[in-house]
């Protein structure tokens, strides 16, 4: 059914506190913690906080630090030299 939301064990698209810190691989009262402060995405039912799998990825996307000023190969490259000088003496 197109629209709908994916509740299987295992890979569901919705989760609970504890299947949450599992993903995330933080305590339970860590992310308790980011509940209160409203720093992670989250709903309640009835009382239960619920988190969105696909808006808690989102959420982590958003926190990757990027590396600034250069791009993957020069900064291959000043790696490589690097190795090489302080493998050589420079």
């Amino acid at each position: 059914m197109e629209g709908s939301i994916n509740i299987t064990p295992n890979n569901s698209e919705i989760m609970d506190v504890k299947e949450a810190s599992g993903f995330l691989k933080i305590s339970e009262a860590k992310l308790r913690r980011l509940v209160n402060e409203k720093r992670v995405p989250y709903f309640r039912i009835d009382g239960r906080i619920l988190f969105s799998r696909s808006s808690v990825e989102s959420w982590v996307e958003s926190l990757i630090v990027q590396p600034t000023g250069k791009s993957a190969e020069d900064s291959a490259r000043d790696a490589a030299d690097t190795i090489w000088n302080g493998t050589h003496g420079g």
